[in-house]
C-alpha cells in the first residue's frame, strides 16, 4: 500500500511539474524541458540520498560516522533541492 501511495504521489507531483511548465512556457518547449530536467535531477538526488540512508540502516545499527554522513548528505540534499 505504501509503495502505491509513494508512486501515486511522485506521479502526481511530476505530472504537475510538467503541466505547469508546459502551460507557462507553451511557446518555448525547450524552456519547459529544462524545467522538467531540473525536476528530474532533484528527484534523483532524493533517491540517491534515500538509497544511501537505507544502506547505512541495513545492519540495524548507526555509527557516529554514519550519523555524520547522513547529516552531511541531508545538508547537501537540502542545498540541491533549493538551488
Amino acid at each position: 500500500m505504501m509503495n502505491w501511495i509513494v508512486k501515486w504521489g511522485v506521479k502526481k507531483w511530476l505530472v504537475g511539474v510538467v503541466d505547469n511548465a508546459i502551460a507557462k512556457y507553451n511557446v518555448n518547449i525547450d524552456r519547459a524541458r529544462a524545467i522538467v530536467a531540473t525536476a528530474i535531477a532533484k528527484v534523483e538526488a532524493v533517491i540517491a540520498f534515500l538509497k544511501s540512508l537505507d544502506g547505512k540502516l541495513a545492519d540495524g545499527k548507526l555509527t557516529e560516522a554514519e550519523a555524520d554522513e547522513i547529516i552531511a548528505g541531508a545538508t547537501k540534499l537540502a542545498g540541491e533541492l533549493t538551488a
